[in-house]
């Protein structure tokens, strides 16, 4: 099985995730409290309530791993779509270039879609453990926070172990040594704040300032919504 269809078998498999956990709603509809526990506090007690119906019980269920599918699917074609518009642009990339980018497709999508599995795993165990009142302290959110945090080690160190097989495998004058953890781009030689790479795609230049302002542009308006979220529960 070839490194795409790898991926995409992850990204079924964190869909089929979503309806088993639908299904377990269902077959266990009697096992649930009435009313459902909505909003667990930090000791993984349920602080706030709402009525028991399926739509309630499964839409808390499968959310997560649902958006995660959707998420998932579509980073892949994304980056699916990259590497081919790198391959047919013109003029043609360097054969280095080239090479470097469709190995980096084939190295990243399953790890990618791998994660988004782990990430859908762990996050929808704990809805239903809340759900259904599975031990003690089934949504204490210190262990879910360390257990996702876990998981986005792991991703770093995956990428930045695949960036360093790209940088031996195939070095080039502008990736070569300047991917931060395989994922940031960092040249104090380049004085501008977006860059763009051999395969077609671009990325914010860490080492000037400009970069992060950028940044927190970007991430303000969903740290306000979230913010708003938190304050609102």
């Amino acid at each position: 099985m070839n490194s795409h269809r790898t991926a995409w078998a992850w990204v079924l498999a964190t869909a089929a995730f979503a309806l088993a956990a639908g299904l377990a709603i269902v077959l266990g509809w009697d096992a649930l409290p009435d009313p459902l526990p909505q909003h667990f506090n930090g000791r993984g007690e349920p602080d706030a309530w709402m009525a028991k119906t399926y739509r309630n019980a499964v839409g808390m269920a499968v959310l997560v791993p649902a958006i995660l599918t959707v998420v998932s699917a579509g980073a892949l074609a994304l980056t699916q779509q990259a590497a081919q518009s790198a391959e047919d642009s013109y003029p043609k990339p360097d054969p280095v270039d080239l090479a470097r980018t469709r190995t980096q497709t084939a190295l990243l999508l399953p790890v990618i879609a791998r994660w988004m599995f782990a990430l859908a795993a762990v996050c929808t165990s704990a809805i239903m453990a809340g759900l259904f009142g599975i031990g003690s302290a089934p949504f204490s959110m210190p262990a879910l926070l360390f257990t996702i945090v876990a998981l986005c080690g792991w991703l770093l160190w995956d990428i930045k172990s695949i960036n360093d097989r790209l940088d031996a495998d195939y070095p080039t004058a502008q990736m070569t040594g300047k991917m931060k953890w395989g994922m940031l781009y960092y040249d104090p030689a380049e004085p501008h704040a977006m860059v763009s790479h051999p395969n077609g795609s671009s990325s914010l230049n860490f080492a000037q300032k400009k970069a992060w302002w950028l940044l927190a542009a970007l991430l303000a308006p969903t740290a306000f919504i979230l913010v708003l979220v938190i304050v609102a529960a």
